[in-house]
């Protein structure tokens, strides 16, 4: 049985405890003690295109995946648009939401491996929301 003490002092007593945090999940768990674990936080950049572009794929392409993860990929969204990406740059503080030309320069290059001739000059400009992070997307 678990305790749950929470900041008005009041106590909920629970049999199962479901951790939802997120990148913040290893703090939660290392409360409760059991093995300790620390999750090591990646951020990724995506580039989204002009449904011009998202014609050049009918289905999502995955590359060979890394230690980093599943590689960029390359597929069609919903809207015809053509989404690659993402990148996976380790980061020390989990609300870095910056983004760098170095990410995006990554994006453009591997995506390149699955298909040659994108032309990331037909870009859009917008801000993503994804695994409770902010990711924005630089064009």
């Amino acid at each position: 049985m678990f305790n749950i003490k929470l900041e008005n002092d009041e106590v909920i007593k629970s049999k199962y405890v479901i951790n939802a945090a997120g990148v913040y999940s290893d703090k939660i768990n290392n409360m409760v003690g059991g093995d300790e674990y620390y999750i090591i936080s990646r951020k990724g950049q995506y580039k989204v295109l002009d449904k011009s572009e998202g014609k050049m794929v009918n289905h999502t392409l995955f590359q060979c995946p890394t230690e980093k993860g599943k590689g960029v990929l390359v597929t069609q969204t919903v809207h015809g648009n053509l989404l690659v990406g993402p990148n996976a740059t380790p980061v020390e503080d989990k609300e870095d939401i910056s983004t760098s030309r170095d990410g995006i320069n990554e994006i453009v290059e591997n995506s390149r491996k699955s298909i040659e001739n994108i032309d990331f000059r037909k870009q859009l400009h917008l801000s993503l929301v994804l695994e409770q992070h902010l990711v924005q997307v630089t064009l």
